[in-house]
């Protein structure tokens, strides 16, 4: 690891050297000398190794970070993302490499780019990749790109699923309901789509507390297609009739017995048992699985006939089942008419609901499409999907035609909400439907729905936010055809992805996955920008805020400027390297107060990158501050300053420059220089980039008779006319 440091080490200061000094100089060489030798250390251990920028680290292998990291400024100039060093090296490829670093984008050799330029010149044993980004509308193209994201996944049934499935569960301790709520529907998402021998693994192992405090064997089992539940059932039922005598009789077979009963003891206890045939539950029985079958769950805190309680509502006005008093008590009312299978009695409840949406008085309106939410959140669609379309079908209608924005809000809440449902019980295409709908509501231009076009981007929004988990397993599966149907409901968000986006962006995993969320939010407009810059700031971990700045491009905005100070207070060093450029990319007082601030921080590469870009921004009014820090700076920043001074050509400078070259002055003479050679040779340079001056003129002289041959050469050099 050592010997990869210090051979980039030397890279970073040949290409410096290279763009400062003309082509074939021995400055110039030297260095490349030096890290052909160092390279050729490396290729000693591993005939072949790979440098790589690893979202803002610089990796070697893609699993060791390097400190530092400076070489990382040099490849993200020329957008290169992977260098690749083989057996075979040369020093002449060496060169090469560093000429190419050593020029700029806009040269036109490096038209075709950096890699290209380096295969036309004959280099062999270097390789380089470039990092290439698609805009996000850029239609088929984004979705080839998507495809090519996320490989096979082989979801067997192991003991590391068990172990991620205790930790999520272990994960809902503490948090708010709405979170809780949201992470359980991600880990039924993840369970409903496993195969039923996974299923049966499942519920075999010693499956924490949790799981069935929490309602998790109801939620699985309600999850599941109605055909997909029956199979479930169908291979418990043949695995316990094709045990032998001996099979019943071992202690393994006892213990999965155990966890069954446990299992389906759960599940009989709720409304839940409802969604198993009582054919299924006898067989159950017989093997002793379950004790007996369940008698039925409309009790409850009152005791009422349910059936008689919808007829009664039935017979009042339309508004009435809209009161407060039927409210609270319409969860309950459903979730009865489901278990005892009173299906047309809640055909003609859901049919009531929907009569009020066309009621004159908007907040009516509104708490027509609150119940009809509530109602769906009850019903399971693999039994009752012909219901679920009547009350998706009024809500797309009244969606089309509504005017009034307190009640289209609903409306379009309601009808994400029911996009979501749909996506996770694999109803894919009905999801396609809803957000098409909230999609062109979003672009229209008709001045009479002028409101809504900022709700329904509000509602795909809240939709990208919410189906981060189920969106990822589409993407991910190894069906081509799930795969697509993820890729067209991206396509569908459009900008309103930008929550999808930023999360995989935070995520750690997939490298190349956040590398293109990164890309993508990039594209998008100010109120993604804005988004993304509500979620750094300095109580971010230092990886999530890594993987996030590379999403906001530095520009001339306070805001960047005031994010950009704030991270110059963040414990990592990382983080404040990158906060550098968003300050010094907003001009004024307060920008350049803040990197010299830095110029004291403890991290040498911080301290360097702090001096870049300041001399990168021109921001010459530091010029005094950068003469009064120079003598006792370490050589590395010494170096930085005076490349700074030779750009500027500022006379303030030179007194100071001369001290460093040649000791400082006393009375009748002068002491000894004791800065290093390296040093001294940027001074005597540095001395023959001002104008003709007398001063500078005699103290090149006085040079020319010194001990260092290094130092004597550059001074002839300035003094050349």
């Amino acid at each position: 690891m050592a010997a990869i440091d210090h051979a980039l080490s030397l890279l970073r200061g040949a290409i410096l050297n290279a763009r400062i000094y003309p082509a074939g100089s021995q400055i110039i060489q030297q260095p490349i000398d030096a890290t052909y030798e160092a390279l050729s250390a490396c290729l000693k251990e591993t005939p072949r190794f790979t440098i790589s920028d690893f979202q803002g680290k610089l990796m070697l292998n893609d699993t060791t970070e390097i400190h530092p990291n400076t070489i990382l400024q040099e490849l993200i100039q020329h957008d290169v993302q992977i260098i690749t060093v083989s057996s075979g090296l040369t020093k002449v490829e060496v060169g090469l490499l560093v000429t190419g670093f050593a020029k700029t984008k806009k040269d036109p050799e490096m038209a075709e780019g950096l890699p290209a330029w380096l295969t036309k010149n004959g280099v062999q044993h270097i390789a380089l990749a470039q990092a290439h980004y698609v805009a996000v509308r850029e239609g088929e193209k984004v979705a080839n790109q998507v495809k090519t994201l996320f490989g096979a996944e082989n979801y067997e049934m192991t003991a590391a699923l068990i172990s991620r499935l205790e930790q999520s569960l272990r994960e809902l301790d503490g948090l708010p309901q709405e979170a809780i709520r949201k992470r359980k529907a991600e880990i039924i998402a993840d369970l409903t789509h496993r195969s039923v021998q996974e299923l049966q693994a499942l519920v075999e192992t010693d499956l924490p507390e949790a799981f069935f405090q929490t309602g998790f064997s109801q939620s699985l089992v309600q999850s599941l297609s109605l055909e997909k539940s029956e199979q479930f059932f169908d291979l418990i039922v043949s695995w316990a009739g094709g045990l032998t005598p001996q099979d019943q009789a071992s202690e393994l077979t006892q213990i999965k017995m155990q966890r069954l009963r446990r299992f389906l003891k759960s599940l009989i206890e709720t409304p839940g048992a409802r969604l198993i045939s009582s054919g299924m539950l006898e067989k159950l029985a017989q093997f002793r699985l379950v004790e007996s079958a369940p008698a039925g769950f409309l009790e409850g805190t009152e005791s009422f006939s349910v059936i008689a309680y919808v007829e009664h509502l039935l017979a009042l006005p339309l508004r009435a089942v809209l009161k407060e008093n039927v409210q609270v008590r319409l969860a309950q009312v459903v979730q009865s008419l489901c278990a005892i299978g009173a299906d047309p009695a809640l055909r003609k409840l859901v049919d009531h609901i929907v009569a009020n949406l066309s009621d004159e008085d908007p907040s009516n309106r509104a708490a027509a499409v609150k119940s009809l939410e509530l109602v769906e959140s009850k019903i399971h669609s693999s039994q009752r999907k012909a219901l679920l379309e009547v009350i998706l079908k009024a809500l797309c209608a009244l969606a089309e035609v509504e005017g009034a924005s307190l009640v289209y809000e609903e409306i379009a809440r309601s009808l994400a909400r029911s996009a979501l449902i749909a996506l996770t019980e694999n109803r894919s295409n009905e999801a396609v439907e809803v957000l098409q709908l909230l999609a062109r509501h979003r672009t229209e231009g008709h001045p009479q729905f002028q409101a809504r076009r900022a709700l329904a981007s509000k509602a795909l929004s809240y939709f990208a936010a919410e189906s981060i988990g189920i969106l990822s397993h589409l993407l991910q599966s190894t069906s081509w055809e799930t795969k697509e149907e993820g890729i067209r409901i991206l396509h569908l968000l459009d900008e309103d992805a930008g929550p999808f986006y930023l999360e995989l962006a935070k995520r750690p995993g997939n490298a190349l996955l956040s590398q293109v969320a990164v890309s993508a939010l990039r594209q998008m407009g100010p109120a993604v920008r804005g988004m993304i810059l509500d979620h750094i700031h300095l109580g971010v971990p230092a990886p999530v805020l890594l993987r996030l700045l590379p999403a906001v491009e530095a520009q001339n905005d306070p805001v960047i400027l005031q994010k950009g100070l704030d991270l110059l207070r963040h414990p990592d060093g990382h983080v404040r390297l990158k906060a550098l450029s968003w300050v010094a990319s907003v001009p004024g007082l307060e920008a350049e107060e803040g990197l010299l601030r830095m110029l004291d921080d403890p991290e040498p590469e911080v301290r360097i990158e702090a001096i870049s870009q300041v001399r990168e921004h021109d921001m010459r009014r530091l010029t005094p501050a950068l003469v009064a820090i120079l003598p006792g700076a370490s050589p590395e920043i010494q170096d930085q300053i005076l490349l700074a001074l030779a750009l500027w050509k500022a006379a303030v400078a030179l007194p100071v420059v001369a001290d460093l070259l040649l000791g400082p002055k006393k009375i009748f003479f002068r002491k000894g220089s004791t800065a290093p050679s390296s040093i001294r040779t940027r001074c005597a340079w540095v001395l023959g980039q001002y104008p003709p001056d007398p001063m500078a003129k005699a103290w090149l002289k006085q040079v020319l008779r010194d001990k260092d041959p290094q130092v004597q050469r550059h001074a002839q050099a300035a003094l050349r006319p």
